[in-house]
């Protein structure tokens, strides 16, 4: 949680210098050690708490990789954008599989 911490210092810097909160994403791969089939949760509760109540996406690793492998297969141009629109203005944790199909995550 120490990294929530400096981007929440960060975050309260900038609403204090300019008045208002800049978005952010936070991509993670908290389980990167173990085969993807013996993974569980990459990310801690509260980091999902925390950026719901900061209104900055958390985004696991594992959604991007289903995201890129959709781009690189030819994915139809509505499809990418709608992603990157769900990317750029989620609050909290990002599910693609509804984009992307129930599959893909």
């Amino acid at each position: 949680m120490a990294a929530h911490y400096r981007l929440r210092t960060r975050l309260d810097a900038r609403i204090e210098s300019e008045g208002s909160a800049p978005r952010g994403l936070i991509v993670v791969n908290g389980e990167r050690m173990q085969a993807p089939d013996r993974r569980e949760e990459p990310y801690a509760e509260a980091l999902r708490v925390a950026a719901e109540a900061t209104s900055y996406a958390l985004l696991p690793a594992p959604e991007l990789f289903n995201a890129a492998r959709a781009a690189l297969a030819g994915a139809d141009e509505d499809t990418l954008a709608a992603v990157r629109a769900r990317i750029a203005s989620a609050n909290g944790l990002v599910d693609l599989s509804d984009l992307l199909g129930e599959g893909a995550s």
